[in-house]
């Protein structure tokens, strides 16, 4: 063997053992929208998506979803899914961070009597270190959040689902709007802090609206900050009618990770996901 071959063969083995020894900011960027592994929640099979390599925020490409059950007459839990890594394995789990971001950008209009008449939930969540008590599943759902967006007379809302405060009312222009959650760890066992926030990426990223929670007792266990443990997946649960006329363009699909300094490790634009995985709670319809 070369003394190349060698050194190539070295750094392939190597590399990954180094990186998994550091500790790191882990960021996943996936510009056109499209992880890979858009998936069907009812079969897990991963889904045919359009793609475009412009015609996104700031010129980037975006991905076309379909709503899936639209013709099987499903209201609930029945829209694409997407995880940003394999999915989490509690039994051997990764290092806890500080902080995790994720983010996904959703063309809107408001003039689409489609969208007057439906709506669509744009669910988020993250990665936990243990299982649920009542399933042998990552006990992910205790910082899960929703967005709820609705038609409206006025434009589209946007809220806190299910049954909470409104984050923004009436967006009444058409373009692209950036929905991210963001979790912050307390001490110990404190809940986690969780931060929704929408951007107008059409109008120089400006805020729509935003609104902070804690992470809640879910039925399945409270999430307590010392399980933060990163990025979870992106999930259209409830996607309603002609919302859309059951089609969403969505781009700019991101992940950050933040332990408490490290150097940082970019995924851009590659998925790691090798298996389609997701359990949804019970108690949820």
């Amino acid at each position: 063997m070369t003394s190349k071959k060698k050194l190539q063969l070295f750094l392939t083995c190597s590399l990954p053992l180094a990186l998994s020894a550091m500790s790191q900011t882990v960021v996943y960027q996936y510009p056109n929208g499209n992880p890979g592994d858009w998936s069907d929640s009812a079969t897990a099979a991963l889904l045919p998506v359009y793609t475009s390599a412009t015609g996104g925020p700031g010129g980037s490409g975006f991905t076309v979803l379909h709503e899936p059950l639209a013709d099987r007459g499903f209201a609930t839990d029945n829209g694409p899914y997407t995880f940003f890594n394999a999915p989490p394995n509690p039994s051997s789990p990764g290092p806890a961070f500080h902080a995790v971001s994720q983010s996904i950008a959703v063309y809107l209009n408001p003039a689409l009597t489609s969208e007057q008449s439906g709506g669509v939930v744009i669910d988020e969540t993250v990665d936990s270190t243990v299982n649920t008590p009542q399933y042998s599943t990552p006990q992910l759902w205790g910082a899960e959040e929703e967005f709820a967006v609705t038609g409206t007379a006025g434009g589209l809302n946007v809220d806190l689902w299910p049954g909470g405060p409104s984050i923004a009312s009436d967006i009444n222009a058409s373009g692209w709007y950036n929905f991210t959650m963001t979790w912050t760890a307390g001490a110990g066992a404190s809940p986690v802090d969780i931060n929704l926030a929408i951007n107008d990426l059409s109008a120089g990223n400006a805020l729509v609206g935003s609104i902070s929670t804690t992470a809640q007792d879910a039925g399945v266990g409270t999430y307590e900050s010392e399980n933060l443990d990163g990025s979870g997946y992106i999930w259209f649960t409830e996607w309603s009618g002609d919302f859309g006329y059951n089609h969403l363009a969505v781009a700019d699909v991101d992940a950050v990770s933040t332990p408490d300094g490290g150097s940082a490790l970019m995924l851009l634009g590659s998925s790691l996901v090798g298996v389609a995985w997701l359990r949804r709670r019970s108690n949820r319809g």
